[in-house]
């Protein structure tokens, strides 16, 4: 299955880190090389499956924490926007 040209309508899909990876593999033609990258995509896979299996309660129940604590009053969510601004900017410039 091929997929369509990019057009100004439709533009090219975006590939992930380890698809390039594992098309890099493909075009070396070395079968170790394609062993590693599919082992590394398997690990990722594992390992992330397991930290959502194990944590994903308590995850969601912190996200939900901190969506209430931002919308509780108005100051919460002044300095909760005065820090998404102000941290970015103190990374750049340290």
């Amino acid at each position: 299955m091929t997929t369509p040209a990019p057009t100004a309508e439709m533009p090219a899909p975006k590939k992930s880190g380890l698809a390039r990876r594992i098309a890099a593999a493909v075009l070396v033609g070395d079968p170790r090389a394609i062993s590693i990258v599919l082992g590394l995509m398997l690990s990722v896979a594992v390992i992330s499956l397991l930290i959502m299996g194990l944590f994903y309660r308590a995850y969601r129940d912190g996200l939900e924490w901190s969506l209430e604590w931002i919308i509780r009053n108005r100051w919460s969510y002044l300095a909760f926007v005065g820090s998404a601004l102000t941290v970015p900017l103190v990374l750049v410039f340290v």
